[in-house]
């Protein structure tokens, strides 16, 4: 049987629509440990808006290797 427990987890989210990134975030932790990832073994870098996303992606690679990255952002129609 694979673990997931050794894997490095980086996840970028957005600092817009909080109350949906932050659920998903907070939902998305919950789901990682739930697997046996160590709570070292995840990364966060946080990044203004969903069009920063990639750009945020890249910084945290060169700064941290991950095996998996998660972006979490929102885009709701008709907002900035």
């Amino acid at each position: 049987i694979a673990t997931c427990a050794n894997l490095r987890i980086g996840i970028v989210k957005t600092q817009w629509n909080t109350d949906i990134v932050e659920a998903l975030y907070t939902d998305c932790i919950t789901q990682l440990r739930a697997q046996g990832i160590a709570a070292e073994h995840i990364f966060v870098r946080i990044v203004p808006g969903a069009f920063e996303l990639a750009h945020g992606t890249q910084q945290l690679l060169a700064q941290q290797p991950c095996d998996v990255v998660i972006c979490i952002g929102a885009l709701i129609q008709g907002t900035t």
